[in-house]
């Protein structure tokens, strides 16, 4: 990509909008990649299937943090020119591996199974019969998604910023706990997911997060020493376990709150606007919490967590699995009673 001297502003702009693009495939996927495996599971082994693009998401992060400490390891000449580009075009092979596995995917059977007129709708009357019809699926995805993607950014991205500037711990501290948190993520996921098999996926979803309000104030308290043990252990704990623990619950959970015909579009919207809201403004309204306090206090920060924490239980409360499957049930027996007729 041309330089700041070669087009000027447009460089920045043009970064920008390309990494506006790269968001918004990759957040589309992971809606989609928890679709397909919930439908490509059976009812005892969806808690498994479900854990499987939250590992891919964890692998992906960790690529991302020994990529950027690989590049930053190079001097400012070779980190300006060229070495920041390295970890794009590396993603371009990632993409191409996506889309083969896209093409080379069979659809559900489950999704088979879905009336053809249904299938072929556009994409207008999906929205239109998903806000209209199940509005409560995407409240009950939005606040559990929402909540997850505020305290998980929180301690990502907001936890290093205060470390470095308010703690004076060195970067590479926090650099290297989200690396192990992300190590850890990667261990726990699928012993996650195989709990979640065998205990209700929404008690697994609240008791993480009922852990995460248990941590607010510790956390904090632990990042204040500036031990380097301890900062690491708050971040395995935090969002090597906790938070995870909370996304691969909430992975079949999501996927029940909609019917087949609409649930990767419900899932999706519910998703994107309520992660990138929360999950955008949060380590913001954490940073500014902490900047006008006169002693730097983060003890709002740990009550911003503990709101978001709310927010997954709220979802989880408000649960609209039976609902949605008492409707099916009788859409398809209005369906089979339909069947002689058409005959």
């Amino acid at each position: 990509m041309p330089s700041y001297a070669a087009i000027g502003v447009a460089a920045p702009a043009l970064l920008i909008i390309l990494r506006i693009l790269q968001g918004f495939g990759a957040s589309a996927e992971l809606g989609s990649a928890i679709t397909v495996a919930y439908e490509h599971a059976d009812e005892k082994t969806r808690g498994k299937y479900g854990a499987y693009p939250v590992i891919g998401a964890q692998i992906g992060l960790l690529a991302a943090s020994l990529a950027v400490a690989a590049v930053t390891s190079l001097d400012d000449a070779a980190l300006y020119t060229w070495g920041w580009r390295v970890p794009f075009i590396a993603s371009f092979a990632i993409v191409v591996v996506g889309y083969w596995i896209r093409r080379a995917m069979p659809e559900s059977e489950e999704f088979e199974k879905v009336a053809t007129e249904a299938r072929q709708r556009k994409g207008f009357q999906i929205l239109r019969d998903l806000v209209r019809g199940n509005w409560r699926g995407l409240v009950v995805v939005a606040a559990v998604y929402g909540g997850y993607s505020a305290l998980s950014y929180t301690f990502k991205t907001f936890s290093l910023s205060y470390l470095t500037e308010f703690q004076g711990v060195a970067k590479n501290v926090g650099a290297l706990g989200v690396t192990f948190a992300s190590i850890a993520a990667i261990i726990a996921c699928p012993l996650i997911g195989r709990l979640s098999d065998r205990v209700d996926t929404r008690k697994v979803m609240i008791g993480a997060a009922i852990g995460v309000t248990l941590m607010a104030f510790p956390a904090f308290w632990l990042f204040d020493t500036g031990r380097s043990p301890l900062i690491w252990g708050v971040m395995v704990v935090t969002t090597g376990v906790l938070a995870p623990m909370i996304m691969v619950a909430a992975s079949p959970f999501m996927a029940r709150q909609f019917p087949t015909e609409v649930r990767a579009s419900g899932i999706g919207t519910g998703r994107e606007v309520s992660g990138a809201a929360a999950g955008g403004l949060a380590p913001i309204i954490a940073l500014t919490m902490v900047t006008l306090s006169p002693t730097h206090s983060a003890w709002g920060v740990s009550l911003l967590i503990i709101g978001c924490a709310v927010l997954v239980i709220g979802g989880g409360l408000f649960d609209q699995s039976r609902r949605v499957a008492r409707t099916a049930t009788a859409a398809s027996a209005v369906a089979e009673a339909a069947e002689p007729q058409r005959r």
